[in-house]
């Protein structure tokens, strides 16, 4: 998931901050790229955890072969309550 620290949804700030990083779709998610997050750590226990997180979200169809990026949703925790 993507935590940001944002009073609310901006899609052309985030896309601006994201890039490289992570492209936004239509229905709120972020695709994170699996290079930017292999290249994070190079420890063994951190690569083998991705390796891990990637095959439970290939079960979910969170994983765009095509791109070679993972579905990450949104938080804005910062965001007004909606009444």
């Amino acid at each position: 998931k993507l935590v940001i620290d944002s009073p609310g949804p901006d899609a052309a700030r985030l896309s601006a901050a994201l890039d490289g990083v992570a492209t936004l779709d239509p229905e709120g998610h972020a695709w994170v790229r699996e290079a930017w997050l292999r290249k994070q750590d190079d420890a063994a226990a951190w690569q083998d955890g991705l390796t891990a997180m990637v095959g439970v979200a290939k079960k979910y169809n969170w994983v765009d072969e095509q791109k070679k990026a993972i579905r990450a949703h949104i938080e804005y925790p910062n965001e007004p309550a909606k009444t």
